[in-house]
């Protein structure tokens, strides 16, 4: 079973139906869950897509969101890692580990998640990720 490490870019693509790569997130996600592949998300990737959907969207756009992901946790679509001390420290550590790159704490927890996950690809349109080593989709 194929493992992604889901990041807020897709998430909020996935939301902002004006966004460019609306449809094309939406298409993949969906295949992913007819698929059955297994979805990890974290915290972080929780709190900064909740924040930017309730900035950018309104609240009703943002409860959308967490029903889903409480749902989608709820069946098994997803797996949501919660931010723990080994976690956070990792976070930090991919900070030290890559100081030319700025990816934000959030993309540092995803790479600790992901890792600690052994995913086979992050799917969001992140470039961090592809820099630090992963398979991005949709790319």
């Amino acid at each position: 079973m194929r493992r992604l490490y889901v990041d807020s870019s897709a998430f909020l693509a996935l939301f902002r139906r004006s966004d460019g790569r609306h449809a094309d997130v939406l298409a993949r996600f969906q295949g992913l869950r007819r698929r059955r592949c297994a979805l990890v998300t974290s915290e972080a990737v929780m709190v900064e897509t909740a924040t930017r959907l309730r900035y950018d969207l309104g609240l009703g756009a943002t409860l959308e969101f967490r029903d889903n992901v409480v749902a989608g946790v709820a069946d098994g679509t997803f797996t949501l890692r919660e931010s723990t001390a080994g976690l956070r420290a990792a976070a930090f550590g991919v900070m030290e580990e890559n100081p030319r790159l700025r990816p934000s704490y959030a993309d540092c927890m995803g790479v600790a998640v992901a890792r600690d996950e052994e995913v086979d690809a992050v799917f969001g349109l992140d470039t961090d990720f592809r820099e630090l080593g992963f398979r991005l989709e949709p790319g």
